[in-house]
């Protein structure tokens, strides 16, 4: 073994180490952020689907350039249309302060026959102080329309 030659340790004197960790920083402080909408739980009304199988993996989307401060990016998703998954493409879209969104929800239940996977489509709802867990579906139009013009999104 004395003819075999040790590995060197890497050592970093203070002032590379100070180099390194500065450029990593900056480099990290450089990328945009994405706005994204506001996010909350499903409501206890929220609306369940059987399906027969889960969706494909999640498409990996280009996204424009962005249109301004108010606009916030919302995730393209499958949507279950009748016996297969549809993708819905993502979009830049105006949130109103009342709503939140609830991203798309899969769960196995056990049955009798096996297993059944529900599946809820990602939806838009109302914030209230509601006791009672329930809150009230919205539209995409009524919670985070599509922007008219660029104007929208860069109006503060």
């Amino acid at each position: 073994m004395s003819g075999m030659r040790q590995p060197r340790r890497f050592r970093m004197n203070a002032a590379r180490h100070r180099v390194c960790s500065f450029l990593l920083l900056a480099a990290g402080a450089c990328t945009p952020a994405l706005r994204t909408p506001r996010t909350g739980p499903f409501p206890l009304n929220a609306r369940f689907t059987i399906v027969d199988f889960p969706p494909p993996p999640a498409r990996i989307e280009t996204l424009p350039p962005d249109p301004g401060p108010r606009c916030v990016w919302v995730d393209g998703y499958y949507s279950w249309q009748g016996r297969r998954w549809s993708w819905v493409p993502g979009a830049f879209r105006t949130q109103q302060p009342t709503c939140y969104r609830s991203e798309m929800s899969l769960a196995w239940v056990p049955a009798e026959s096996g297993a059944l996977l529900y599946y809820a489509e990602p939806g838009w709802y109302e914030i209230s102080s509601n006791k009672a867990g329930t809150t009230r579906a919205l539209t995409s139009e009524e919670c985070a329309p599509t922007p008219k013009s660029l104007t929208d999104c860069r109006q503060r």
